[in-house]
């Protein structure tokens, strides 16, 4: 059978397709945000300009702002006369222009106070906050009080995967969650108000169904390995979350359910990755039971790797990362493509697959330095190649 390789070793033009891809994406957002701030500077030209309700974000009376206006003057000599035409400035000049001085100089402390608020704001209210250290990117589920998987909350985890799988930084990617829940899964008050659509919701279930596969399916070909750490319930698509990532670790506190049959909405894609990580009679008294199992009972099930008590649930899952983190990348991307696909296979074509995979692994230059470095009783330099 003839080996196919074309997706362990990623072409240079794969990745920068991958990584323009990832910029692109981003760009977008932040060319969204530049021309909402821009649009909010235009409408705003003085503090004397600016609403009540504006006032108080930036925490001036309306009596400070006219002083602020009147100390410092709208005009470049502090005349308060427009620059253009000679109209006072407060209002828009005649000409139909308002001057530079107006459009930066007398608002300028508007824009930056707001600005910096808003940022604040979005960092806090923010869905899924990421961070990146020593190679191991951390996700983190922000959408309390469930960490409901809403299509922003998908949508935001799909990109934050895509552009990890192209970044060399990147080497393990951790889930986490925010709360005492994990992830209770679907949205429901979210799916629910679609059924007053035209095709009494159909089109954007199946839009919030397929992205949530493709999530799945994402972290399952991602090239970096995928550690879920729960705190809480993982409940519905939450638990197909959790049995979708290549390592779970959990709290002895953590619940686990797939309760769809409950109300009458049998948990039919949570059950293709949880079929996959639990053994089959077991997967299917979570599915037809609906009821909620423990993490001893999880463990035992094939869902979660760990147990662990919840003050040390961070250090064990940052112990884990860091042990895989400091492994070659390419091997890991190796490995993990080949036990996907291999499990897809009958024994004798897994074992000939296999075989040829390890010969190609066998030629990289990272398994070159790894038995050098291991014959020679020193610690290997990965390159990555």
């Amino acid at each position: 059978m003839a080996l196919e390789l074309s997706g362990i070793l990623d072409t240079p033009r794969n990745i920068v397709r991958s990584k323009l891809h990832g910029i692109a994406r981003w760009s977008l957002r932040l060319l969204t945000t530049i021309e909402h701030h821009l649009e909010k500077r235009r409408s705003r030209r003085t503090l004397l300009e600016l609403t009540d309700d504006e006032l108080c974000d930036v925490g001036l009376t309306r009596a400070q702002a006219g002083q602020k206006h009147r100390s410092r003057g709208s005009g470049p000599d502090g005349s308060g006369l427009c620059g253009e035409c000679g109209s006072c400035s407060k209002f828009p000049a005649p000409c139909g222009r308002t001057s530079a001085w107006n459009r930066v100089g007398s608002s300028i402390m508007a824009e930056i106070v707001s600005f910096r608020k808003d940022a604040a704001g979005a960092e806090e209210g923010s869905l899924l906050t990421r961070s990146l250290r020593d190679g191991v990117l951390r996700l983190v589920l922000n959408n309390p009080p469930a960490n409901v998987l809403s299509i922003a909350l998908l949508e935001s985890l799909m990109l934050e995967l895509e552009t990890a799988g192209a970044e060399p930084d990147v080497r393990v990617v951790v889930i986490a969650s925010t709360g005492n829940v994990f992830s209770a899964g679907h949205d429901l008050k979210e799916l629910t108000a679609h059924r007053a659509d035209e095709d009494q919701g159909a089109g954007f279930f199946e839009k919030t169904f397929r992205l949530c596969a493709d999530l799945m399916l994402k972290i399952a070909h991602l090239p970096k390995p995928v550690i879920a750490e729960i705190d809480g319930l993982a409940t519905a698509a939450g638990c197909q979350l959790v049995a979708s990532c290549d390592l779970a670790i959990c709290t002895d506190s953590s619940t686990f359910c797939t309760p769809g049959v409950n109300i009458g909405l049998f948990c039919s894609t949570p059950m293709v990755a949880v079929s996959r990580a639990a053994h089959r009679k077991q997967a299917m008294e979570m599915l037809l039971t609906g009821e909620t199992i423990d993490a001893s009972t999880a463990k035992d099930f094939g869902l979660v790797n760990r147990i662990v008590p919840k003050q040390y649930l961070a250090q064990v899952v940052s112990k884990y990362a860091a042990v895989i983190a400091s492994k070659s990348p390419l091997t890991l991307k190796i490995g993990k493509e080949a036990f996907h696909r291999q499990l897809e296979l009958p024994v004798e074509a897994a074992y000939e697959y296999t075989a040829k995979v390890m010969v190609e692994n066998m030629l990289t230059e990272d398994a070159q330095e790894g038995i050098s470095a291991f014959l020679g009783k020193r610690k290997a330099e990965w390159t990555g190649e």
